[in-house]
């Protein structure tokens, strides 16, 4: 395991007069690049998945998608830092129907995840055209570790909470999702993306996506001031899906991320 030391940020550290309360904020260094993965202590709590359909046949870019969610949980001590979950859709013969240009959206990445903390997650893959879905696999993996923290380094968790008046499901198979959330650390945090996961009315996990566009407010010192919105595309929500229920997590990071989309590297 790799612990960090702790750098200032830029946040401000007091009034100047020696005030007891106003707390210096600092904010944990991300770790070297160079480890090797722990596959370990972040565990799949939960998953669902479901085949969503092609709206029409033989159109390359509306072939049938696998709707894939899970519930991610940190069983170790330390602050999993840059989780890397990829995601994947097999036949009955344990070979991945995902190929081609599709394969590089199977990686996405969970920036902060404190001991104990569980976060929802999701992703939805195109699949080979005629192919069939016969399972899905999760695989984490922790790149680096943080010391437990709290507001005062950028390490408190940030909890989302779905709206549901401007949550729906359109016929199409989009949907926009629009929440809130709260956060207690000292200083912004980096956004890279908003994900979630799919529950039915019955509480169900039927799936999952990711909206990767930057959501600067929901990392922003003290949350969102009114519900923001997220978007999954066409054909990516299943029928079954109960957006009202749906779990959101923001994605927040101290640092930015990779940037760039191809395979090996996370689509956030």
């Amino acid at each position: 395991m790799i612990l960090l030391a702790l750098a200032i940020s830029g946040c401000d550290s007091g009034d100047g007069d020696g005030d007891p309360d106003a707390a210096a904020c600092e904010l944990a260094t991300p770790p070297a690049a160079g480890a090797a993965p722990d596959t370990t202590a972040v565990k799949v709590a939960e998953q669902g998945y479901t085949v969503v359909k092609a709206d029409f046949a033989r159109n390359a870019t509306s072939f049938a998608r696998v709707s894939i969610g899970a519930v991610l949980e940190n069983t170790g001590d330390q602050v999993a830092y840059r989780t890397r979950v990829v995601f994947d859709a097999l036949d009955a013969s344990g070979t991945s129907v995902v190929s081609g240009e599709q394969a590089k959206y199977k990686m996405i990445e969970v920036p902060l995840l404190a001991p104990g903390e569980k976060a929802a997650i999701g992703d939805t893959l195109v699949v080979d055209e005629k192919a069939t879905v016969d399972t899905v696999t999760i695989e984490p993996a922790v790149t680096g570790w943080l010391p437990p923290g709290d507001a005062a380094d950028g390490l408190a968790p940030i909890p989302a909470t779905v709206s549901p008046d401007g949550s729906g499901r359109e016929p199409d198979g989009s949907a926009l999702v629009a929440f809130t959330t709260e956060s207690p650390n000292c200083t912004d945090l980096l956004s890279r993306g908003i994900t979630f996961a799919w529950r039915d009315t019955a509480g169900k996990l039927v799936g999952g996506n990711i909206d990767g566009q930057t959501k600067q407010s929901a990392c922003q010192v003290g949350g969102t001031t009114s519900p923001i919105t997220a978007m999954s595309q066409k054909n990516t929500v299943p029928e079954t899906a109960d957006v009202t229920k749906t779990q959101v997590s923001a994605l927040c990071d101290l640092t930015r991320g990779p940037g760039v989309v191809k395979e090996g590297e996370p689509i956030n």
